[in-house]
């Protein structure tokens, strides 16, 4: 059976309530919601529950160990204690998949291997799997982090790809690190389709002639990721194209025309890599 798409569409950046967004997001075509985890609570969780499964739409869950917060104050054990916490949310919350921003990039390397050794245990008791985002100021915050931290990580670890990020950490389109990104690409079971560049995690518009070598590049990436997946018997690949709202998206001062524009990109985004998806060669 071939490999299948299945599109995701992020609330952030989404300005109405959480249960507007699902009618809105099966209306388009999506079949499934990324939301956060983070500061919900257990009866919220089940009225979500109880709507995604009326509306025949899946979630995809993120959890941020710690929260979103980054400082000194964050510990190994700390972060190991909210991945418990926020996990057990979103298994209440039926997802199929947990995107995680795991970790904190100022750790030392000694503490990022026994965070993810201890993850691995807790992950390998968990129903569903879990994705480990590759974002700034986390542990995966750059192609070098990954490549010196890699070959000491457990064998089940698994990524949630969003090379925007490494783009801005690394001040260009990393294109020098392909072997780093096929490396991931081979470990990827979830890919966040937004564009970076060399002085932002996002480019202003994605449709923009400006932004084509961007583009190009990124959509080269994820063709590695898509080739690596469909080699590994995947049945299902997941993609969200998370384009979010000011500061990402520049602001023109009319809130309502950002709104629509940010919802613009991101379908545009999603029906460009859908077509692509489908489009790809038979392998």
């Amino acid at each position: 059976m071939p490999m299948k798409l299945l599109l995701v569409r992020h609330s952030w950046g989404f300005d109405r309530p959480l249960a507007d967004l699902i009618p809105w997001a099966k209306a388009r075509g999506y079949g499934a919601i990324e939301t956060s985890v983070v500061g919900m609570t257990e009866a919220t969780a089940d009225d979500l529950r109880r709507r995604l499964e009326a509306a025949d739409l899946g979630l995809v869950a993120q959890i941020a160990t710690g929260g979103y917060g980054v400082g000194a104050h964050r510990t190994v054990e700390g972060d190991l204690a909210s991945f418990t916490a926020q996990t057990a949310l979103a298994i209440r919350l039926g997802a199929r998949l947990i995107n995680a921003h795991s970790g904190l990039d100022a750790w030392p390397a000694a503490e990022v291997r026994h965070f993810y050794r201890e993850l691995a245990q807790r992950e390998a008791d968990l129903p569903i799997p879990v994705a480990h985002e590759t974002h700034r100021g986390r542990c995966f915050h750059s192609a070098w982090a990954v490549r010196d931290l890699l070959p000491d990580l457990p064998e089940s670890l698994r990524f949630c790809a969003d090379f925007s990020h490494w783009c801005c950490v690394a001040e260009r389109l990393v294109e020098d690190q392909v072997e780093v990104i096929q490396a991931v690409a081979r470990r990827t079971i979830h890919l966040h389709a937004r564009v970076g560049h060399g002085q932002g995690p996002q480019v202003s518009d994605p449709r923009l002639p400006r932004w084509a070598s961007a583009v190009a590049a990124h959509e080269r990436w994820w063709d590695l990721v898509w080739d690596a997946q469909e080699a590994a018997g995947m049945p299902v690949s997941s993609l969200t194209p998370e384009f979010g709202p000011d500061p990402y998206l520049e602001p023109s001062g009319d809130p309502l025309a950002d709104r629509q524009r940010l919802e613009d990109i991101c379908e545009w985004q999603t029906q460009r890599q859908a077509a692509r998806f489908h489009g790809r060669p038979a392998r």
